[in-house]
């Protein structure tokens, strides 16, 4: 995979100085949280969940910070009640990492 030439402007900041509209423009975000949840979920799966309310406040405040996602994922509709996946990536310019884990429930969850 080819790798972004860190002096080249986003494709965004060259349409805001040319004036240009940037509806419909894709966020930018550098860090992702993806949570696996066997649980229901709604539309706005972090805030219309059965996620304990502490896990739901804690992925929440990081889906609000800039350029940070959060996420629920699931695999099939299992629930074995075993472990629960955390994925945490980063990708700023020389600084690109994945950390997975297992979190063993909710409350290991809200260290990763």
């Amino acid at each position: 995979m080819a790798r972004r030439d860190p002096s080249a402007p986003f494709c965004s900041d060259t349409s805001r100085s040319l004036g240009e509209p940037l509806t419909a423009t894709a966020s930018r975000v550098d860090e992702w949280l993806l949570v696996e949840w066997s649980g229901a979920w709604g539309r706005h799966a972090l805030t219309e969940s059965d996620l304990p309310a502490p896990l739901a406040d804690r992925l929440d405040t990081f889906d609000r910070a800039p350029r940070s996602k959060a996420i629920l994922v699931r695999k099939g509709f299992r629930d074995d009640g075993g472990p629960t996946l955390v994925v945490r990536a980063r990708s700023t310019v020389g600084d690109e990492r994945i950390d997975l884990r297992h979190a063993d429930g909710a409350d290991d969850t809200l260290t990763a």
